[in-house]
């Protein structure tokens, strides 16, 4: 509830009330006093002459109702009001207490707004951050691609220069070139292939007219498992290309 609902309908309704019963009070306890009028001397008289009639006890007791009445009036006014500030004191203390309480609970609110301002500010800048790494990080990778299918097409060439070196040679030093090579393991440092691999690359770039000469070498120097090996490898390089 807000603080201008809260005076709307707390203290507005108790004041007016407050203030039609100190109004009805104030007129019980001080009546407006009664017209004067001069007393002629016949009124007197005849009041003279009818008191010994009512009786004097008579006219002190109702005198002593009337008073009687007034003050259990009074008191009963006086009761009323009390009850009527009792409640608007409770009233006021109940919307000063919400009011407090409206106070902290805005502070606590704008407290909690701009700390999840300063967190949207730092996601933002964190994104920002974060898509410029992503970018550099691409074009890291795009250089590397293009580094990676430049060497692999240097590395080709001097392939294809070295099986046309071996594609000149003696079939039968072209065979044992071939033969030595293929019994090289593979490095994993520099990241080059097995022996064999490179040896079946070369036959395969070889000129097809020189392969069968060199299998033929490899044969006749009692290779025959490593030629049958080699010739099975160029077969699936073929089949990659």
């Amino acid at each position: 509830m807000s603080r201008k609902k809260l005076l709307l309908f707390v203290i507005l309704p108790v004041s007016a009330v407050a203030s039609l019963g100190g109004g009805f009070l104030m007129a019980t306890l001080f009546p407006p006093p009664a017209p004067s009028a001069e007393p002629n001397q016949t009124t007197a008289q005849n009041a003279a002459e009818q008191l010994p009639e009512l009786g004097l006890g008579a006219a002190r007791t109702v005198s002593s109702e009337v008073q009687q009445q007034r003050k259990a009036m009074q008191t009963k006014l006086t009761q009323e009001l009390n009850d009527v500030m009792r409640d608007m004191n409770a009233k006021r203390l109940e919307f000063e207490n919400k009011t407090r309480d409206l106070g902290k609970e805005e502070e606590r609110i704008a407290q909690v707004r701009e700390a999840a301002q300063e967190d949207i500010q730092r996601l933002d800048e964190m994104a920002m951050d974060i898509a410029n790494l992503v970018i550099n990080l691409k074009k890291e990778i795009k250089s590397l691609e293009d580094s990676k299918i430049r060497v692999q097409k240097e590395e080709r060439e001097n392939l294809k220069v070295m099986a046309a070196v071996m594609g000149k040679m003696k079939p039968d030093n072209a065979a044992d070139m071939l033969a030595d090579m293929s019994i090289r393991p593979a490095d994993p440092g520099d990241g080059s292939r097995p022996g064999i691999e490179e040896a079946a690359l070369y036959i395969f770039l070889m000129d097809p007219k020189q392969q069968p000469k060199v299998f033929d070498a490899m044969i006749k120097s009692k290779n025959q498992a490593l030629a049958a090996r080699l010739m099975k490898t160029v077969k699936f390089i073929a089949l990659e290309q």
